[in-house]
């Protein structure tokens, strides 16, 4: 079994070595594009729980403020991005 990053960085000598085989290269291609989505919504995933920390501690600080009704609302936007 071949490590992701190896393919990632040696694509076209994969490629070969499955043409050499007798394997499709579509599928490698398949795999390109499935790799590119998958680091791409990891990447979404990771800005949307950065934005959900920081939110959370800005509701931590509001509520040592006593401002409640604000701290609700940020509470509700957070819910949001969890969705």
């Amino acid at each position: 079994m071949l490590d992701l990053n190896y393919v990632r960085d040696n694509f076209e000598r994969v490629r070969t070595a499955l043409k050499a085989r007798g394997f499709s290269p579509e599928a490698l291609d398949d795999f390109g594009l499935t790799d590119a989505e998958r680091r791409r919504l990891i990447g979404e995933t990771d800005q949307l729980n950065a934005q959900r920390n920081a939110a959370s501690r800005e509701i931590g600080i509001l509520i040592k403020e006593g401002k409640q009704e604000e701290a609700n609302a940020r509470r509700h936007e957070v819910n949001e991005l969890k969705q």
